[in-house]
């Protein structure tokens, strides 16, 4: 296989474990609390990175690097507080309500809002079709949440677990945002590496007494499988393998396998007894059209959204 179809699959593989990842959370959250499930993912990915930095991070770190990561450790503290602890939380609190499905198509408005914030913060142009492509996109989110019934859009009655991830969605562009604006010397490896472990101790710390305090044989195989699987393969293992796609193909091209997700979260749903439903659909179809005019043409978002790693 050459080297190029060996990213393909390698990012083939890592999209399909966020896709799920949608799925498994709501595993885990079936047992502890947002704080606690995410506690148990981050713990595994901490073990994750720290096991892999040696092999693919290490020889990229100089004393420079270092030296800056140093004075800028508030800023990679905040890319951490939005990007990994606000994000995970507000995305388990969401699907504890949502459906996981929803829950896909809603992330992967992504590059939207990284659009919306590249505009006030790195003052982006944007065009009149990227402007269409927001609305297209909220226009489908709408769809999605309001299960195409009106008269919740005007009721505003939404299932407060779509609004929750919708802010998980929010968050995660800021955090792309941050890392264009004050982060882009460090090597993304090592940001990683930093926020994840930073991520690991906060949930551990607010989750400290729910874990303590856990009844004796509530946390069966089933918790641990799923946790272990987001940790270890859905963020440590697929952020390496959408690190390496974004080295060797570029970002561009990577970031066409985002649409892979809601895709992956659809078909994975079937082994735990979800269906896909027409309102599904055709608000999909609307983001993922919205998504294209948004970040077409755009060099410079594209640059952005890779920093998700």
């Amino acid at each position: 296989m050459s080297s190029k179809n060996t990213i393909y699959l390698q990012l083939i593989i890592g999209t399909l474990f966020w896709g799920l990842n949608f799925h498994l959370a709501q595993i885990s959250t079936s047992y502890l609390s947002p704080m606690g499930a995410s506690a148990g993912r981050y713990f595994f990915a901490a073990i994750g990175i720290l096991i892999l930095f040696p092999f693919f991070g290490l020889k990229s770190v100089n004393k420079e690097m270092l030296r800056l990561s140093y004075k800028m450790a508030g800023k990679i503290l905040l890319v951490g507080l939005s990007g990994v602890f606000l994000f995970n939380y507000f995305f388990f609190k969401g699907l504890v309500i949502a459906d996981a499905i929803n829950g896909a198509l809603l992330i992967a408005l992504n590059p939207v809002f990284t659009l919306i914030f590249s505009v006030f913060m790195l003052k982006v142009k944007v065009s009149k079709a990227q402007l269409i492509g927001v609305a297209v996109s909220l226009t489908g989110v709408l769809i999605v949440i309001s299960q195409g019934d009106i008269s919740v859009v005007l009721d505003l009655s939404f299932n407060m677990g779509d609004l929750f991830l919708l802010i998980a969605s929010i968050l995660f562009a800021f955090h792309n945002v941050l890392i264009h604006k004050y982060l882009p010397w460090i090597n993304s490896v090592l940001l990683t590496l930093f926020t994840t472990c930073f991520g690991a101790v906060l949930f551990t710390l607010f989750s400290m007494n729910e874990w303590l305090n856990v009844p004796e044989g509530l946390l069966d195989n089933r918790f641990w499988i799923s946790v272990a699987v987001m940790g270890f393969f859905g963020t440590t293992l697929s952020f390496m393998f959408w690190n390496k796609g974004v080295k060797q193909i570029g970002s561009g091209n990577t970031a066409i396998f985002l649409n892979l997700v809601p895709i992956y979260a659809a078909t994975t749903g079937l082994f735990f007894d979800k269906i896909i439903t027409f309102n599904q659909i055709i608000g999909g179809v609307f983001i993922g059209i919205g998504i294209h005019l948004a970040i077409k043409n755009s060099r410079k978002l594209k640059s952005i959204i890779k920093s998700s790693e």
